[in-house]
């Protein structure tokens, strides 16, 4: 029996996202849903941001879909957690170099060219981006209500009008 439901998140390939047993940060049939958002907003040379990159799972549906079409997808992480996870990140991120992992998995998925890892606060690396010059946000960064709302207000300035801000844990 298959417990994967998208074709890019095969077995062997979900084995690459596993960090101290932290591996399904995504449940399988939102796959599907990311990509068809992010085809959604889908043109040549698109620009999209990812909030939250941890080992890449996001990133390897958002990077495939935006690689068919030369574009760029800046994953966003500072790998020090959130106030929800109370320092449970942290401790392994002091432990594991996940970063280097994110970048190991991008590199296997040949998507060393598309996705680029931005290792800062999220607020940090919004400021790198002009207002209206994106085309598609993913928000999965900090859990709590106060991170997720910053988040929003931070990145929907960046985003260009009619295109599509997501993301996950939002309740």
């Amino acid at each position: 029996m298959q417990w994967y439901s998208h074709p890019l998140i095969t077995p062997e390939i979900q084995k690459l996202f596993i960090v101290n047993n932290i591996s399904k940060q995504i449940e399988d049939r939102q796959y599907s849903v990311i990509e068809q958002l992010v085809k959604d907003s889908i043109h040549p040379n698109m620009i999209a941001v990812e909030i939250g990159a941890w080992s890449g799972n996001s990133a390897a549906i958002i990077g495939k879909v935006v690689q068919r079409v030369s574009g760029t997808l800046y994953s966003v992480d500072w790998y020090k957690g959130d106030k929800i996870n109370d320092g449970h990140l942290q401790e392994i991120t002091e432990k594991v170099d996940v970063a280097q992992i994110f970048i190991y998995n991008m590199r296997y998925l040949l998507l060393d060219n598309t996705v680029n890892l931005l290792k800062t606060k999220s607020s940090e690396a919004s400021k790198l981006f002009k207002d209206e010059s994106l085309d598609f946000i993913f928000i999965d960064g900090g859990h709590s209500i106060e991170d997720v709302t910053t988040d929003i207000n931070t990145w929907y300035p960046k985003l260009k009008p009619g295109h599509i801000i997501s993301g996950h844990d939002y309740n």
